[in-house]
């Protein structure tokens, strides 16, 4: 078995669509971007798993993310589509902590936990303020993350995800380690690649992740310049409650 490590976006990127097929969310997000009339900003759109639904259904759409081999995968996907499509698509590549675009919004989404990369709260603070400044009055922002589970057994490796990928399988397992003082993870994918004449390849990608807790992400939001709107347990809008498997925070910029 040969053995390498990689950076997370290098190697997650021509397959990531494959793996994390996640589709859950993208109602949400179609319906509250359906009722907003300016440009919907997606921070950390990656490979453009939600920003294509919206663009098809007639929204305009600007997605930026710090990973040049993700982009580059949006893009071809975005060249497949009409011309109409491509035409509500704009992407940038730029760091959600400190960008600056001309255009302003109606609506911000960070989905998928992406809000965790953060890894201080001097860097999630610079990033609300600047999505501040970049809505329109009124504007809006959707974040999602997980909701902490602390009593669940930790530093366990376990097979979460087994998937063929053209003429191989994919076996990922994930391990994590917790820093609690800190609320930091350290997370680790191991990726198997196994070829059908029983040959494996692995590669391994590490990556932080701070979570947050619900009071703090509405403090958080609030002296950022945000009015609470609502929170959410999941996707379907189901109110949240601390057994919650996620938060999703819907607020509204302040003027």
């Amino acid at each position: 078995m040969e053995n390498e490590t990689v950076d997370r976006y290098e190697l997650e990127a021509e397959f990531y669509d494959k793996i994390y097929d996640y589709k859950e969310d993208i109602p949400l997000y179609l319906e509250y971007s359906k009722n907003v009339k300016g440009a919907v900003l997606e921070c950390g759109c990656g490979t453009g798993r939600i920003l294509l639904p919206l663009a098809r259904e007639g929204i305009k759409v600007v997605g930026i993310d710090t990973s040049k081999k993700m982009l580059a995968v949006a893009r071809r996907k975005i060249a497949e589509e009409s011309e109409e499509v491509r035409s509500r698509i704009k992407l940038v590549e730029a760091d959600m902590r400190n960008f600056e675009l001309e255009e302003r919004f109606s609506l911000c989404i960070i989905a998928f936990s992406t809000f965790l990369h953060l890894l201080t709260v001097e860097d999630q603070e610079r990033t609300l303020r600047c999505i501040h400044k970049h809505l329109l009055p009124d504007g809006k922002v959707i974040i999602s993350v997980f909701n902490p589970d602390l009593s669940r057994p930790q530093n366990l490796v376990r097979l979460d995800k087994i998937k063929h990928v053209d003429n191989e399988i994919i076996m990922r397992f994930t391990m994590q380690k917790f820093d609690f003082p800190n609320q930091l993870m350290d997370v680790w994918h191991i990726y198997d690649f196994v070829k059908l004449d029983g040959t494996v390849k692995r590669h391994v990608v590490y990556f932080k992740l701070r979570y947050i807790f619900y009071n703090e992400m509405i403090e958080l939001l609030k002296r950022t310049g945000y009015e609470i709107e609502a929170v959410y347990g999941d996707h379907k809008k189901t109110p949240f409650n601390e057994k919650s498997p996620l938060m999703v925070f819907v607020a509204r910029r302040k003027k």
